[in-house]
């Protein structure tokens, strides 16, 4: 991961003193591809295995779906980018002995499903199929990215009854920005991709404003539970901030520090919290 990661930024380097076009397509590319695909970790894997492992297909893709525990109470978990529904294992057991049931799926592109590149849109439709064969979640937990897919589609389709974040994204231009400066793209060329990134979205009008998790508030109406490291590098935590300002009557906020965007997931006092939360 390290050296590909290396190597792109060199590429980028050396082609935008060249060409510009082959900027663009690179980018636009790697704004919906992962670089890799995550692995289980040893720690990881006595919960992977106890998972009930299920496969369907939607829209010619084959995704991976987890379900542990046997409770008809369900909890659905939403990774974020360039990682996989495994990622939640620590919070699975405690869940379960509070009479829950977990299901996970690994997006497009990562973990075991099928694909390169997953889009907000991807998540929509998994979600919407979800539903539809589990009825509504008692509550729906994003990590990252995740949480911005997961509101996209709770005001869409998706019905539970509580939402968690986890290292939330707010805005769908962070994403974008993230990776302009982890590839060191150049300003006048952030504005050729934002144009190249809203045509490709068309007709969808507006995404910078409509993909984000402060667009039509009002449709969420769950309690909500954000929890954010003051000390992430990944995603800042001004994003859960953000997020908490709009929904300051309906949330609560958990800061905390020195866990980062992903150790955070394993704290035993954010997993406290979030079976507090569910009781509540």
């Amino acid at each position: 991961m390290y050296f590909k990661l290396k190597w792109i930024k060199k590429l980028f380097t050396l082609l935008q003193g060249s060409s510009n076009r082959l900027v663009i397509i690179v980018f636009t590319k790697l704004l919906y591809r992962p670089l890799h695909r995550a692995n289980i970790k040893p720690r990881q894997r006595p919960i992977h295995h106890l998972a009930k492992h299920d496969k369907v297909q939607i829209n010619e893709l084959n995704i991976h779906i987890y379900q542990w525990g046997n409770s008809d109470k369900l909890i659905l978990c939403l990774h974020g980018w360039e990682s996989r529904s495994i990622c939640f294992s620590e919070m699975i057991q405690p869940l379960i002995q509070d009479g829950y049931s977990i299901i996970g799926f690994d997006m497009p592109g990562h973990g075991a499903s099928d694909g390169f590149e997953t889009t907000i849109f991807h998540c929509d439709q998994i979600c919407a199929y979800l539903n539809e064969r589990y009825g509504q979640f008692e509550a729906c937990i994003g990590h990252s990215l995740g949480c911005l897919y997961l509101f996209y589609t709770v005001k869409r389709t998706l019905k539970t009854k509580k939402i968690i974040m986890i290292s939330p994204l707010a805005e769908f231009s962070y994403h974008f920005q993230y990776l302009c400066l982890k590839y060191k793209i150049k300003p006048h060329l952030r504005r050729v991709l934002a144009q190249k990134v809203e045509n490709m979205l068309l007709p969808i009008e507006n995404i910078w404003e409509k993909l984000s998790i402060q667009y039509e508030s009002s449709l969420v109406t769950q309690p909500m539970l954000i929890v954010h490291d003051q000390h992430d590098k990944i995603i800042n935590i001004s994003q859960a901030q953000k997020i908490f300002e709009v929904f300051t009557h309906q949330a609560e906020l958990l800061i905390t520090s020195g866990y980062g965007h992903t150790r955070i997931l394993s704290q035993t006092f954010v997993i406290e919290k979030i079976r507090l939360f569910m009781s509540s």
